[in-house]
């Protein structure tokens, strides 16, 4: 399946990307529950009130970013974490840690981007605290937000597979 390919509407594959997106970072969160309160800057307080699904399908549908943002996002969130395993994605950073990295992902590919204060809003996070984070994910990801094509299609099958089998 390929959610990157031309002539096709990224209307068509952003519901399913969004949806292994969502069961991938569902995964994530059950694997590293319960998680250690923290004060690092993608903590929340508390949990959102909001599930990741419902999270990621908001996103999805207010940044209005192509499908292959969503993909660059999980492997953004890989990428920091296999650099920095004290970054936990758990249901207190879980939210902040995506929007973070879903506003680089659609700033870096994507050719219509909107201002941080959009972004922040959609997030459900203050202007200030959304610069703060998406500053603290390009530390993280030594401002490396290039993905080869070879790391996409690896990320884009793993979201396809993360779909299928909480569909299933």
């Amino acid at each position: 399946e390929d959610w990157g390919s031309q002539g096709t509407s990224a209307d068509d594959f952003g519901p399913s990307v969004a949806a292994g997106l969502a069961a991938s970072l569902e995964q994530l969160v059950h694997i590293g529950w319960p998680q250690r309160v923290g004060s690092s800057l993608f903590h929340a307080p508390e949990p959102p009130a909001v599930s990741i699904s419902d999270y990621v399908a908001r996103l999805r549908r207010h940044f209005r970013c192509s499908p292959g943002c969503l993909v660059l996002a999980l492997v953004y969130i890989d990428r920091a974490t296999q650099r920095h395993p004290e970054l936990e994605v758990g249901g207190l950073t879980c939210h902040r840690i995506l929007a973070a990295s879903l506003t680089l992902a659609t700033k870096f590919l994507d050719d219509e981007v909107y201002s941080n204060r959009f972004y922040s809003e959609i997030c459900g996070v203050p202007l200030r605290e959304l610069n703060a984070l998406e500053g603290a994910m390009m530390e993280l990801l030594r401002g490396d937000l290039h993905v080869r094509p070879e790391e996409f299609d690896v990320y884009q099958r793993m979201l396809a597979k993360a779909r299928d089998c909480c569909s299933a």
